[in-house]
């Protein structure tokens, strides 16, 4: 039986957003103009909307095996890498601190993107 899952609309509802925004995305980076830090940080805020579009099931124990068997898999395949390979993570700190910015705009930070 599968678990059910937090997510209440289907994901394929945000799936023509999703693929409007990499258009977009391969448009801007074709046409010159926009600096590699913006590039950096559309991807990587595309790549935090494609995990959030992964169904989580509401059962935390079940949420954390299903997360757990899922990494495993990725880490598996570090590997195959050469032991000084470079491993690089969507997650800087100029999009932890985007994500986690106050609702407020009063009390938002100026973020760094160079």
């Amino acid at each position: 039986m599968t678990a059910r899952a937090t997510i209440a609309e289907p994901a394929e509802k945000w799936t023509g957003s999703l693929g409007a925004s990499r258009d977009r995305l391969l448009a801007a980076a074709r046409g010159g103009g926009v600096g590699l830090a913006v590039l950096a940080q559309a991807t990587a805020g595309r790549i935090v909307a494609a995990w959030t579009l992964d169904p989580a099931p509401i059962d935390p124990a079940t949420h954390l095996e299903q997360t757990h068997t899922s990494g495993r898999r990725h880490l598996a395949r570090l590997l195959d890498q050469p032991a000084n390979a470079e491993v690089r993570s969507p997650m800087t700190n100029q999009l932890f601190r985007r994500l986690t910015q106050p609702a407020d705009p009063s009390k938002r930070k100026r973020i760094d993107y160079t």
